[in-house]
């Protein structure tokens, strides 16, 4: 019995003899979808930040429409309003004028 010798062993083991159109496929493919290009971390946590903020105050605004909205269409008193308008005040401005402070001071 013979024992193979050490290039057909690889070829069992490794089968790179087609190892080129492999390796073309996969070029092709890569170079057929291209990549988003990536941008510096700084930017990345600038527009965060910005999302960030946005959201809140938009959220924001919508709860205090939401308080006036129930004001004048589901016949809510304006003692109710007012004090609708303090607990959404109370619970979001914190977070908001943090949020805030972090995304303006980074800016200077």
């Amino acid at each position: 019995m013979t024992t193979p010798d050490k290039n057909q062993q690889r070829k069992a083991v490794d089968p790179k003899e087609d190892g080129e159109k492999t390796s073309q496929v996969e070029f092709t493919l890569a170079s057929e979808v291209a990549p988003f290009p990536m941008e510096p971390l700084p930017l990345i946590r600038e527009k965060a930040a910005k999302y960030i903020a946005l959201g809140l105050v938009y959220g924001y605004m919508f709860l205090v429409c939401l308080c006036f909205i129930n004001l004048f269409f589901f016949g809510g008193t304006v003692a109710e309003t007012v004090e609708l308008i303090k607990t959404v005040s109370a619970v979001l401005l914190g977070t908001i004028g943090a949020v805030l402070g972090y995304y303006f001071s980074k800016g200077t």
